[in-house]
């Protein structure tokens, strides 16, 4: 089972009813729940379609961003050891959301570009991440 799960207390506080109230439905199975121990637990597209709320008219809110990171000065190993930490990095990490990073090293200007991709959680742990190994090397 996926998505969010809410408690009676929960739901109840979600309809603004008392969780009497809501224990009565769940037992009358006019509210789906599923019993954990001796508590119950509510999917929240049960609980939307007990309220009369339309299966899309629930709002996702999510934010990505897209991040450059210029940096100069940076030998070629170095370049190299920069872009193995930040996919590593994206790899490692469990991400609701997909992540993407782009890497690109210009030699003769001892140059770097690293292109961030995701949500800004994400984006903000490896941009870090990066920080923390640029000054490690000061």
């Amino acid at each position: 089972m996926d998505g969010r799960f809410y408690t009676v207390e929960q739901a109840a506080e979600r309809l603004r009813l008392h969780a009497k109230t809501v224990r009565r439905f769940i037992h009358e199975d006019r509210l789906k729940a599923a019993r954990v121990g001796k508590s119950y637990r509510i999917r929240e597209a049960d609980l939307d379609a007990f309220a009369g709320v339309p299966a899309d008219a629930t709002p996702r809110l999510a934010a990505r961003t897209m991040t450059v990171v210029d940096i100069e000065g940076v030998d070629a190993e170095r370049a190299r050891r920069l872009g193995m930490l930040s996919l590593a990095r994206t790899a490692q990490e469990a991400h609701a959301e997909p992540m993407s990073v782009t890497t690109h090293y210009a030699p003769e200007r001892e140059a770097m570009k690293i292109v961030l991709v995701g949500s800004v959680g994400d984006v903000a742990a490896i941009l870090k991440m990066i920080e923390f190994y640029l000054g490690e090397g000061r």
